[in-house]
C-alpha cells in the first residue's frame, strides 16, 4: 500500500478587483490541482474560506472540493466575526476511494 500524501493546507489566494469575473481565479486553481495531482502525486487537497466569501466557496465546489465543517466565529477583523469553512478536494483515481 502506497502512503496518502496530503496537501494539508493550500495557500490562502486571491485575485485583485480589476481581474475578477475574468476566471483567473478558476484557471490558477485548476493549475494548481493539476500541479499537485500530477507533478506532487498528492492524494488529497484541503483548504479553508471565510464563509461570507460566497464567489469562493462557489468556485471551489463547482471544482469539485465539498464542505466538511465550519468553524464559528474562526476569525475578528474589528468587531465584526466571520464563519469558516473547511473544504476538501479527493485526487485519488475511483477506483482507490472509500
Amino acid at each position: 500500500m502506497m502512503p496518502l500524501r496530503l496537501l494539508q493546507q493550500a495557500p490562502k489566494r486571491s485575485v485583485l478587483p480589476e481581474f475578477r469575473q475574468r476566471k483567473v481565479g478558476r484557471r490558477l486553481m485548476e493549475a494548481a490541482i493539476e500541479f499537485a495531482r500530477d507533478t506532487m502525486k498528492v492524494d488529497l487537497i484541503g483548504l479553508s474560506v471565510i464563509g461570507s466569501q460566497q464567489s469562493a466557496k462557489n468556485l471551489y465546489l463547482s471544482l469539485g472540493f465539498v464542505n466538511w465543517g465550519t468553524e464559528p466565529r474562526a476569525m475578528r477583523i474589528g468587531d465584526q466575526y466571520y464563519d469558516e469553512d473547511y473544504m476538501t478536494l479527493i485526487l485519488l483515481p475511483n477506483d482507490l476511494q472509500t
